[in-house]
């Protein structure tokens, strides 16, 4: 819990190696450890190429935080799905989409915040820090972060990424 307030508390993050960055392969990397920890969960998964410029390893946790999350929240043979998508030439969209309980709306506005816990989400294992510090890492990278839930009906984590620039 410290490494991550240090990380929160940091704009420039720890060690950070700012390049062109492969959003898709990110993808892939974090599936794989994911369906290590959860193998009763089905993951569909469906990509398009995509180059964002920034930290990869940043990046890289942000993914896999909103990634372990679904994971986390849905159900025995509950299905997650994870999308890539461009929206245009200079913004991609990036959902996890989970099959768990939902979020109720008084608490919406709130996951993003440091340390909020859900009065459901007390009983399970964290720090109320994950959240934020996937949206800190996704604005550091010039996206945005959002969910939407239906209580019974799992939550849509949607992050929009700028495309990297060819001269950057």
């Amino acid at each position: 819990m410290v490494g991550d307030l240090v990380d929160l508390a940091r704009e420039d993050g720890p060690q950070q190696v700012i390049e062109h960055v492969d959003v898709d392969e990110i993808i892939a990397t974090s599936l794989a450890r994911v369906e290590r920890r959860r193998p009763d969960i089905t993951f569909d998964v469906q990509t398009a190429p995509w180059y964002v410029y920034g930290d990869s390893a940043g990046l890289g946790r942000a993914v896999l935080n909103l990634m372990d999350n679904a994971a986390k929240w849905s159900p025995e043979n509950g299905i997650v799905r994870v999308r890539l998508t461009p929206l245009s030439e200079v913004v991609a969209e990036f959902t996890v989409a989970d099959s768990g309980p939902g979020i109720p709306k008084e608490d919406r506005d709130k996951v993003f915040e440091r340390f909020y816990r859900s009065i459901q989400s007390r009983s399970m294992p964290g720090s109320g820090l994950g959240l934020a510090i996937v949206k800190s890492l996704v604005e550091q990278h010039g996206g945005s972060i959002s969910v939407d839930s239906e209580l019974g009906s799992g939550s849509v984590f949607t992050v929009r990424l700028p495309k990297a620039a060819a001269s950057a």
